[in-house]
């Protein structure tokens, strides 16, 4: 899904269109055996050019060298290596590597059961971007967007916390996001924090109105024993994210949801 500016869907570029046979061409040594993956390679170098703002081409061959060295280590290796599949939204299940760096593919499933929800009516949020932590950025490589709690008020307050999915809105353009709710566990956080990860790549805005609509909830918030496994699951946060919001792209065309009384 792409970015959305001014109402209007933004590419990754005038060759957008390749098609899955001409993909395939370009896939010289690496191993797709099926349709599928081949299908859902496709839609990983469609997200990549969007989301990074690169042509589809380039976009494309950056995935299959990804590809070809995760198969080369695969073959190089003796031992028994856990290799991620490729899911059919096209993304890798989350990774991480431990202190051996083997590959270790976390799971997790259990964290949505039951709590994986659209929501009836969505839930309206704006305030300022201000300076938090600090952390989403240089230690988890996933930058964050602070909203202001003193602004928010209320709704701030009561929000039930957890991990979010909706729709941004930054200088009239629209980008994807996921929304962590709360007291984050995993750093002991002494006060409740609302942060959103735009899934786009952006410089900072700091200081700018920052508005969000929330569309549903995905699960709980979680403590998690490495920050190995905190990236992971974050990761798995955006893949379901990605899943839902690709049905929500009205939402945000419309105007009379961006206010508190939507």
């Amino acid at each position: 899904m792409s970015p959305i500016r001014n109402g209007t869907v933004v590419t990754g570029g005038a060759e957008w269109m390749i098609t899955s046979q001409q993909a395939e061409s370009k896939l010289e040594g690496a191993r797709v055996d099926t349709q599928r993956e081949m299908d859902t390679l496709v839609k990983r170098a469609k997200r990549l050019s969007a989301d990074e703002n690169i042509s589809y081409v380039e976009a494309f061959l950056r995935i299959q060298q990804e590809v070809v060295e995760a198969q080369m280590e695969e073959d190089s290796d003796d031992d028994e290596i856990s290799t991620p599949p490729i899911d059919e939204e096209g993304d890798l299940e989350s990774v991480s590597s431990d202190n051996n760096n083997n590959n270790i593919t976390y799971d997790w499933n259990d964290l949505y059961l039951d709590k994986e929800r659209e929501f009836d009516q969505n839930i309206y949020l704006s305030s300022l971007v201000v300076h938090g932590f600090k952390r989403g950025s240089k230690e988890l490589g996933i930058p964050t967007a602070n909203l202001d709690m003193e602004q928010l008020g209320e709704i701030g307050t009561s929000l039930e916390t957890g991990i979010y999915y909706g729709w941004a809105k930054l200088n009239e353009n629209y980008y994807e996001t996921v929304v962590s709710v709360g007291w984050n566990p995993f750093y002991n956080n002494t006060v409740k924090t609302i942060e959103a990860h735009l899934l786009h790549s952006l410089s900072d805005f700091y200081g700018e109105k920052l508005e969000l609509l929330l569309c549903g909830y995905l699960r709980q918030e979680a403590n998690f024993k490495s920050l190995d496994e905190l990236i992971s699951c974050i990761h798995c946060d955006i893949a379901k994210a990605k899943g839902h919001l690709e049905k929500t792209t009205e939402l945000c065309r419309n105007q009379s949801n961006w206010s508190p009384n939507n």
